[in-house]
C-alpha cells in the first residue's frame, strides 16, 4: 500500500519562466491491494443576486473515487479507470466521519431511485443504492474506506465483494 499527493499546484498564465500559480488542485491518492483510493475537493460554486451580492449556488465536496485494479491472475493489475466508482461527501458529511471515527463505525448511502440518471456501477447495471463505509477494522490503527453497492456485498466496480482501501 502506498500514498502519493498529487503536484497541488498547476500553472496558469504565460511561458514557462512567466507563469503564476494562483489556484491550487490537491489530491490525495492511496494505492491499496484492490484498488486505488482518491480524494479530491470540488470547489463551490457561486451565483450574483441583485446589484454586486453573491451566494451559494452549489456547496463544495470532497469526492472519494474508487478506480479498482484489473485481474492479477490474467496480468492486468493495471486500474480499470472505466470501472471507478465515486462518492461525493458535503461538509456536514465529512463532519461527521470526522466526528465519529475511530470510535464508530460511518455508514453514509445514496439512493439510486433519488438520483437522475439512475446509479450504475462499474459494469453498467443499475444499483439500488451505493454505501460508503468508514471505520477502524480490528487490531489496526488505520482507517478503512469501503465502497459497495448494496448492503451485504453486492460489490463495486463490477466485483462481488466492496471495493476497500485501508489508510
Amino acid at each position: 500500500r502506498g500514498i502519493a499527493i498529487k503536484n497541488p499546484l498547476r500553472p496558469i498564465g504565460g511561458g514557462s519562466r512567466g507563469r503564476t500559480y494562483s489556484r491550487a488542485y490537491p489530491e490525495f491518492k492511496v494505492y491499496g491491494n484492490q484498488c486505488l483510493l482518491s480524494f479530491r475537493p470540488i470547489p463551490p460554486t457561486f451565483k450574483s443576486v441583485g446589484t454586486g451580492g453573491i451566494v451559494v449556488d452549489n456547496p463544495g465536496r470532497i469526492l472519494t473515487e474508487f478506480t479498482p485494479r484489473g485481474n492479477p491472475h490474467d496480468g492486468s493489475a493495471a486500474f480499470r479507470h472505466d470501472a471507478k466508482a465515486n462518492f461525493a461527501l458535503s461538509a456536514e458529511e465529512l463532519g461527521l466521519v470526522l466526528s465519529q471515527v475511530p470510535t464508530y463505525r460511518v455508514e453514509l448511502s445514496r439512493n439510486s431511485r433519488q438520483q437522475q440518471p439512475p446509479l450504475v456501477d462499474g459494469a453498467g447495471r443499475d444499483v439500488q443504492a451505493k454505501i460508503l463505509t468508514i471505520e477502524q477494522p480490528e487490531n489496526s490503527t488505520g482507517c478503512l474506506f469501503s465502497l459497495d453497492f448494496s448492503r451485504g456485498g453486492a460489490g463495486a466496480g463490477g466485483r462481488d465483494r466492496p471495493l476497500a482501501v485501508e489508510l
